[in-house]
């Protein structure tokens, strides 16, 4: 997982600690269509130093762009919706047309995150945004 291209994906070590995360999403344009998987993993390192590389699901999510004006020339996703639950728990928030979608997952003490977009619009970046 670890090796994966990073074109695609996205690793974030997830603060010590960390609760509820946060998570919105910005695109290049109104109506972009995403589909995202993250994979968790209950640390960073293994005992003996070598890096974290046994990952579970945690969430699949389809993500649309919107009009809400994000970053640069980027706008924020607008609608989120889980496609596939994994061992994570997590609720949407104020999906819908041209709003600012985000998705509030409880962390459950996973220490490693790993984003990969699976469905991808072409000649657009995704970006990922988390607050914990």
């Amino acid at each position: 997982m670890v090796a994966l291209s990073d074109a695609k994906t996205i690793q974030w070590d997830v603060p010590e600690l960390a609760g509820l995360a946060d998570l919105r999403f910005e695109t290049k344009a109104d109506a972009d269509s995403h589909v995202i998987e993250m994979w968790v993993a209950a640390a960073q390192f293994l005992a003996d130093g070598s890096t974290e590389d046994q990952f579970a699901l945690g969430v699949s999510l389809t993500l649309t762009g919107g009009t809400q004006q994000a970053s640069a020339s980027n706008f924020f996703v607008d609608t989120i919706v889980e496609t596939v639950a994994g061992v994570l728990d997590g609720t949407i928030y104020d999906s819908a047309t041209d709003r600012m979608a985000s998705y509030s997952v409880d962390m459950r003490g996973y220490r490693k995150a790993i984003i990969i977009a699976t469905t991808f619009e072409a000649s657009t970046t995704l970006h990922a945004h988390a607050r914990v």
